[in-house]
């Protein structure tokens, strides 16, 4: 029953992608904290620009998106076919990047996955308040025009 249940909770494609990443619905009885960074992580890839169309959007090279990838100064993550890199849609906006990711980047640990990253973009923090007072998500505070340096200092702690 258990295994029928957890079966019809996923589409064909879901349950295929997920055990293309090591992930057995049927065996692992609390799945839950597995799956939602599964879940995420298929969200940001099947979203994300690909190497060219990010380098389209910022209106640069190839080789310099690459590089800013080792740099550590854009968030990136292994495309499908686990060669090539996609970069997750959260951080372009407009016509050019968030404001002040590259710093807010160099400054987050280099070992942070690309699920975590989001999350922390995404996630209100304490330390940033709008005008009434209300926790802000780095990506809002950033967006309108906060300094990029509290953010990166809140993001070299993770």
């Amino acid at each position: 029953f258990l295994a029928a249940s957890k079966a019809k909770m996923f589409t064909e494609k879901e349950l295929e992608a997920l055990k293309a990443s090591g992930v057995d619905v049927f065996s692992d009885p609390d799945l839950t904290p597995l799956l939602n960074g599964e879940f995420e992580r298929l969200t940001l890839l099947e979203t994300a620009f690909s190497t060219q169309e990010a380098a389209r959007f910022l209106s640069v090279s190839t080789g310099r998106l690459r590089q800013r990838v080792m740099e550590g100064t854009i968030s990136a993550m292994k495309a499908r076919d686990g060669k090539s890199w996609a970069f997750p849609s959260w951080q372009f906006h407009n016509r050019g990047e968030l404001p002040g990711l590259s710093v807010v980047m160099k400054a987050i640990p280099d070992d942070l996955n690309a699920v975590d990253t989001y999350s922390f973009f995404t996630t209100p923090q304490a330390e940033l308040e709008d005008a009434n007072g209300e926790e802000m998500r780095p990506i809002d505070f950033l967006l309108k025009g906060g300094d990029p340096s509290v953010v990166a200092e809140l993001g070299s702690y993770l």
